[in-house]
């Protein structure tokens, strides 16, 4: 798929969310429009994150209109997980790893921990 269809496709999924929302406005007897949609910064604000939903459909390479649309649509929850991925090839680091440590100082703490541990089915 074209990058432009990607993201076009990203930015409807992110969108369709505010549709789904604006629907329940209307679906009670009393209809009350919520404060935020009053207000242009939130509008800001919601493109901005619309226009995000395009560019994860594009960055992510996807092949299908409805992946496209999928990723638009988690845009929030991925922008807010990225401070959490790692990218880096060897996992996570033991929690014996300190700045500044040696090696060898650090095999000895794995070595110390492993000994003080109580076997299994012994208290």
């Amino acid at each position: 798929m074209i990058g432009v269809y990607q993201f076009i496709w990203g930015l409807v999924g992110s969108l369709a969310l505010e549709i789904v929302d604006i629907n329940e406005v209307f679906q009670v007897q009393q209809i009350t429009i919520p404060e935020r949609y009053k207000r242009v910064g939130y509008w800001i604000v919601r493109l901005c994150l619309a226009f995000m939903g395009g560019v994860l459909a594009v960055a992510s390479n996807t092949q299908t209109p409805y992946s496209a649309l999928a990723i638009g649509a988690a845009a929030p929850l991925v922008i807010r997980a990225l401070p959490y991925v790692r990218n880096d090839r060897e996992g996570p680091q033991p929690k014996s790893t300190q700045v500044g440590a040696s090696k060898e100082r650090r095999t000895q703490r794995k070595n110390a921990d492993i000994h003080e541990m109580p076997a299994a089915g012994v208290e």
